[in-house]
């Protein structure tokens, strides 16, 4: 995002509103093919819990955030 052109306002919005919970799927995945645990079901039920926790509150959050950078005129580069 550095290179974006965007406010430091925007580029923070887009990594908190960003895709929720790939990577915690991709690495336990990942570590379930390489690795030996003996509570893997109790992992996929916390990883689960965590993006529908983080989905919940970004849900809550984004119309707040969203009206916050348009107001203050930090729209996306393609609205300039």
């Amino acid at each position: 995002m550095l290179g974006s052109g965007l406010p430091w306002q925007s580029r923070w919005a887009v990594g908190f509103l960003g895709i929720r919970g790939l990577g915690s799927i991709y690495y336990l995945s990942y570590g379930q093919v390489k690795g030996e645990f003996e509570e893997l079901n109790t992992l996929w039920s916390a990883v689960a819990f965590v993006i529908l926790l983080s989905i919940v509150l970004h849900g809550v959050t984004a119309a707040g955030l969203l009206r916050y950078l348009t107001e203050r005129g930090l729209e996306t580069k393609e609205d300039r």
